[in-house]
């Protein structure tokens, strides 16, 4: 429905898409950065059990929000693209 409204008020597409994109993208880094914490302390309390220890490098994180901010860009663009080319007055309507 806000697609919809945004479209007949003159949005584009790509700024559509650029406005939940950020808004998703930002829930993303606040869920995240807790997430890592947490998960470091628990892998460091865990790993204090072992003879031979494996270290987490920085790489590891970065390289797991970089997926999930990649799966998560593509998912919402992909589902915002779609409603955003529909007329606007069938996206209006639908909800």
């Amino acid at each position: 429905r806000e697609i919809g409204i945004r479209k007949v008020f003159g949005s584009t597409t790509g700024q559509i898409l650029s406005l939940f994109n950020k808004t998703y993208v930002c829930i993303l880094c606040v869920c995240f950065l807790p997430a890592a914490i947490l998960s470091h302390t628990i892998i460091s309390e865990w790993m204090l059990n072992f003879a031979y220890r494996t270290p987490m490098h920085w790489w590891v994180y970065a390289a797991a929000f970089g997926s999930v901010t990649l799966l998560t860009v593509a998912t919402v663009s992909l589902q915002n693209r779609r409603t955003a080319s529909l007329n606007p007055s069938l996206t209006i309507t639908e909800s």
